[in-house]
């Protein structure tokens, strides 16, 4: 990283993207026209009638790794103080872990497409998420019909310079220097714009 009536998706999922010591996640499958939300016992919420997970898998452009995060699902109906909170949680310094990452994925009404993702880490960003057919381990038959959505995110960490100690250098030293620095430049460069033009197709 709201309760809605039947057959409406989470408004917005909220991901802890690298955070692999956790594992929770629901979401609501469309549901027949027809039924109707059972209002939960005050105090306690339940989820819309054929609740079904993602399976979301978060892929690291740079390493090539795979994380399976913790998530939590937020409905449009759910008290704003649950996003808020874990919000402001996220920034707090002593909360502060490397690999614990907040992405905010807003969910479209059909459970199918993605209407917006964004991370709210400054190291790691959100290149393109997608809602595809979950992989199967199941035999080809009546059970492949039944098997529920993968939810894919891709990103990227931000690049780190390493800071050269200034000392006395010859010309060529000079020279091969700037000669580095601009194909770090360029190298960058180039991995920026690939974030960005992945972003704005979301």
């Amino acid at each position: 990283m709201s309760a809605e009536t039947i057959g409406q998706q989470p408004h917005a999922l909220q991901e802890s993207t690298l955070d692999t010591s956790k594992r929770r996640a629901s979401v609501a499958d469309e549901a027949p026209a027809g039924d109707s939300y059972q209002s939960a016992p005050e105090g306690q919420l339940l989820p819309p009638a054929n609740f079904r997970p993602f399976f979301t898998l978060v892929e690291d452009g740079n390493s090539g790794e795979l994380y399976h995060p913790a998530v939590h699902y937020i409905f449009s109906d759910d008290d704003p103080d649950t996003l808020t909170s874990s919000i402001i949680d996220t920034f707090q310094p002593e909360s502060e872990d490397p690999n614990h990452k907040l992405v905010l994925v807003d969910v479209g009404e059909d459970g199918r497409t993605i209407k917006s993702a964004h991370s709210l880490s400054s190291s790691w960003q959100v290149s393109q998420a997608s809602i595809v057919p979950a992989p199967s381990w199941t035999e080809t038959g009546p059970e492949a019909t039944t098997e529920g959505l993968m939810l894919k995110i891709e990103g990227a960490e931000a690049k780190k310079l390493a800071v050269k100690e200034k000392s006395t250098e010859e010309p060529e030293d000079i020279v091969q220097r700037m000669e580095a620095d601009i194909e770090i430049y360029t190298e960058s460069l180039k991995h920026l714009q690939s974030v960005m033009a992945k972003s704005s197709m979301l």
